[in-house]
């Protein structure tokens, strides 16, 4: 019989009552399943405490709802808004970037291209499961292709080019290293075979794909889960542009020396436009003559070094012409995009606290949690529960891929069915505790996907106890004992409300682990005690990485970890400054 399976999240990390949180559920092998609202107490199952304690609130939303599964695209991509079908070619061509693969032999990835495996159209440049260069066409029952004779090297910038004329069937495809003192692995004086010109006679003309222009994928589609992106692409990518005539070699040298060419390009995408003092968008811009600007999907790492960082400057605002560079890695997850399954309005007079929405089918049981905050303080105690670090942990894996970890912990890790299972398909996105899929460190952290060690009753597979949220239900569980006035709100809400949050109460209680910070949360949480306040630090190990949100997306947070301090991962040089907000990250000991 098959297993039933339960997960889900909500699209906010906090509500106050008389507003709205959506809940959005995915379930395996069950169309329908109960729900009940219930306030969390205690989390620890251990038989020599009180046990799982929570109290069921009558809702709106008690009883039945029908559920289905619900799938993630997974992977970074640009998708670019063509509503005119500019790109839509099938005539002579040319595409060109730079780029910087990490995982050149990982299997058939899509650089830039209008291209759907579904219908077999279109055209890609792109790498093949050799690591080799290629362009490819299709019209629409069968592809063609031309590759490079020499391999891409990883952690190499390139420049790399492909025209086609589909009237003579000529295709070629040029490729050259752009390496210097800084911008790579390898330097000058580290000779490798780099250069290939190819031209080949492509046997079919391409047919126009009905999916869009992307960076960093291809279209598919299947029938139940519908269309979603494949063949994705692991590195980075800078300035790029597309021609709706076919170059020689030649010209597509003298692109790469900067020069103009009459006529010139259909699209021009320059990936260093757009940069603010106070951030960096998830807009490409096109500076062509028909504006086809791409727009990020899964938050690629922008502020990243380009093909020509010179290695003088660590700040993408002092030379942001040499950060063009966009990463893309093919497990990045920050939105799942699931469908709401269902919605609470949560009534006036609603008890501030952490609360979950129970659902079960069968013995299948899942707790999806959420804070409900106070409109106005109802006591004198504040717990500030910090959801930023449950937001840096989410989904850790790191007994697997923090070697010291267990070195730590003289203990190897006492993993669930559910969690080994996860680390075999890490489908809902990983902690910035670890890495991607090609080494690079994880640097955004959301909460708009299931959270699977944010549950009541999770246990870390690290050290074998509650950890982080289930742990922080224990302060709940001693205030509720002990009989306490006390409201429950969350780093998230002291980045909305600021210090008039704190202001309100009398003291502020931290929760085990308050890790991760942002800077206005930090000034006002100091400025509330210059003022009289009372903070109980009742954690360790706190107030330590330098977080930042985007004005506007607060469930969206973005960590550097940098020179100091223990760290799982360290970015890479020129990479310290956070693309959300202009900061530089690490450690606050070192701002």
């Amino acid at each position: 019989m098959a297993t039933t399976t339960i997960t889900g999240y909500t699209d906010k990390v906090s509500v106050a009552p008389g507003a709205e949180i959506s809940f959005h559920i995915s379930v395996e092998n069950a169309d329908s399943a109960h729900v009940e609202i219930v306030r969390l107490i205690h989390g620890d199952e251990h038989p020599d405490g009180p046990g799982f304690i929570e109290e069921v609130i009558a809702s709106s939303v008690a009883g039945d709802h029908p559920v289905k599964k619900q799938f993630v695209d997974v992977g970074n991509a640009v998708v670019v808004d063509d509503p005119a079908d500019y790109l839509a070619l099938t005539g002579p061509l040319t595409i060109h970037a730079y780029i910087f693969p990490t995982t050149p032999n990982k299997g058939r990835q899509v650089l830039l291209g209008r291209f759907s495996l579904t219908e077999s159209a279109g055209y890609a440049l792109g790498i093949n499961g050799e690591g080799r260069l290629t362009f490819w066409v299709g019209d629409g029952s069968d592809t063609d292709e031309i590759t490079s004779q020499v391999p891409l090297m990883h952690h190499t910038w390139y420049f790399v080019s492909a025209s086609f004329d589909p009237r003579s069937g000529k295709a070629l495809l040029h490729q050259e290293a752009v390496v210097g003192p800084y911008n790579g692995r390898l330097g000058k004086v580290a000779p490798f075979d780099h250069r290939s010109s190819v031209e080949q006679k492509l046997r079919i003309k391409p047919k126009s794909a009905t999916t869009p222009f992307m960076w960093g994928a291809a279209s598919n589609s299947a029938p139940i889960r519908g269309s979603y992106k494949d063949f994705t692409y692991n590195g980075k990518i800078d300035r790029s542009g597309v021609f709706d005539r076919a170059l020689t070699i030649d010209e597509m040298k003298a692109v790469h020396a900067g020069q103009h060419l009459s006529p010139g390009p259909l699209v021009n995408w320059d990936t260093a436009e757009g940069y603010g003092p106070d951030g960096i968008d998830d807009l490409v811009r096109d500076t062509g003559p028909n504006a086809l600007h791409g727009r990020g999907v899964q938050r690629p790492v922008r502020a990243m070094t380009g093909h020509n960082w010179s290695g003088k400057h660590d700040d993408w605002r002092v030379a942001p012409a040499e950060y063009g560079a966009i990463a893309f890695h093919d497990d990045a997850v920050t939105d799942c995009e699931w469908e709401p399954t269902l919605t609470w309005s949560v009534p006036e007079g609603t008890r501030s606290g952490a609360y979950a929405a129970r659902v079960t089918i069968g013995d299948a049981e899942d707790h999806i949690p959420f804070f409900i905050r106070p409109k106005k303080a109802t006591g004198p105690i504040l717990y500030l529960m910090p959801t930023n670090s449950y937001l840096a942990y989410a989904n850790e894996m790191i007994v697997h891929h923090v070697p010291v970890g267990q070195a730590i912990l003289a203990h190897p890790a006492v993993l669930t069915e559910a969690e080994a299972d996860y680390f075999q398909d890490p489908r809902y996105g990983r902690s910035t505790y670890d890495h991607h899929s090609d080494g690079a460190g994880v640097c955004f952290a959301s909460w708009k996907r299931p959270i699977l060690n944010m549950r009541p009753k999770w246990r870390s597979s690290a050290i074998g106890t509650t950890w982080q949220f289930p742990r922080d239900l224990s302060l709940i569980a001693w205030l509720e004992n002990q009989g306490y006035e006390y409201d429950v709100a969350t780093d998230h809400d002291l980045a909305e409300q600021g210090i008039d949050l704190l202001k309100q109460y009398s003291v502020v209680l931290t929760g085990s682990h308050p890790e991760y910070w942002h800077e206005a949360g930090l000034n006002d949480l100091e400025d509330y005690i210059a003022d009289g306040g009372r903070l109980m630090y009742l954690g360790g190990n706190g107030f330590y990485w330098v977080i930042s949100y985007r004005e506007g997306e607060p469930e969206l947070m973005e960590v550097r970890k940098g020179e100091a301090g223990m760290r799982a991962w360290q970015a890479e040089p020129g990479e310290y400054y956070h693309q959300t907000s202009a900061e530089r990250g690490g450690i606050w000991r070192n701002r």
